[in-house]
Formats: structure tokens, C-alpha cells, sequence
């Protein structure tokens, strides 16, 4: 399926005055434009299962969104709309799973403490988790199916 590992890309392009996610799909090179906006796109974030994805539309000078697209119609969602985010400035952290989106708010801007919410895709509801945080991040467990191992007798590099 699109998602499986190593087998979609998804980059941003620029093209000055139009910004856009894009998904390449190598089993077959199908590439497909999944949003386009006037304002700059940044912070693409992908979700553990291959499916979710998220973005940050805006500048830092002004107030962000935070779109995802929701796989069940294909459309971009704004994160936070009829939510106590709504009117802040929404950056993607990380997903907890492929529902559950981690975003950092603040009043205006990208910079700074944000307080950190948790966002559900599927009823669009947004709980706060912690107050201002300087630098939040999401890990989540590795895949068993794909352990990292170290190749025995690997020595570190030397700069």
C-alpha cells in the first residue's frame, strides 16, 4: 500500500509564489500534488504508520497553521479549526499515532515557548497536554519489524 516503508517520498516545492506537498510513489513513479497554498509550506512531518502527514503553512512573522490530510476523504484539514487553537500560531511536533497529532502554539511567530497540545484527526478535538515548553518533540518506539542493529565490528567515524 502508499506509505509502506521505502516506498513513498513526500517533499515541498517553491516555486515563488506557489507552495506545495507532493507525493512520489516508487513502485510505479506516480507523483501527485496533494495541497497547494499561496503562503510558504514548511515542517512536513509523517506519521508512524505511512499514511499521516502534516505541514506548517505561514511565515514566522505572522500567525502559522498547521494542515494534515485526512486519508479517509483525501483533503487538507486545518489543525485547530473550532478548537481553542484556532487564531494560533499551530507548528507540527510529531505523531503519536496515526490519529493523534502533537502540535506546539503560540500567540504569533515559531519562536519561543509554546504551550503543547495533542489533536485528533478523527473528531478534530485538541487537548492540552503542558504549558510552555521550549522545545518539544514526539519519539515514538521503533518498529520490531524493522530493528536497528550495529554491524559487528563497526568502528565510529574520525573527524
Amino acid at each position: 500500500p502508499p506509505g509502506a516503508v521505502g516506498d513513498v517520498l513526500w517533499f515541498i516545492t517553491d516555486s515563488g509564489d506557489r507552495f506545495t506537498v507532493q507525493q512520489l510513489l516508487y513502485s510505479d513513479l506516480t507523483l501527485t500534488e496533494l495541497t497547494a497554498e499561496q503562503a510558504p509550506i514548511s515542517q512536513l512531518v509523517a506519521g508512524p504508520s505511512g499514511a499521516a502527514l502534516a505541514w506548517k503553512v505561514g511565515l514566522c512573522n505572522s500567525t502559522t497553521v498547521t494542515r494534515v490530510r485526512d486519508e479517509r476523504t483525501g483533503a487538507a484539514l486545518t489543525v485547530g479549526a473550532g478548537t481553542p487553537l484556532d487564531g494560533l500560531s499551530v507548528s507540527p511536533v510529531g505523531w503519536l499515532d496515526s490519529s493523534r497529532l502533537v502540535v506546539a502554539a503560540r500567540p504569533l511567530g515559531c519562536d519561543g515557548p509554546a504551550d503543547v497540545w495533542i489533536w485528533n484527526l478523527l473528531d478534530g478535538a485538541a487537548t492540552l497536554l503542558v504549558k510552555s515548553v521550549d522545545f518539544p518533540a514526539v519519539r515514538v518506539p521503533a518498529d520490531p519489524a524493522f530493528p536497528l542493529t550495529i554491524t559487528p565490528g563497526a568502528q565510529p567515524g574520525v573527524l
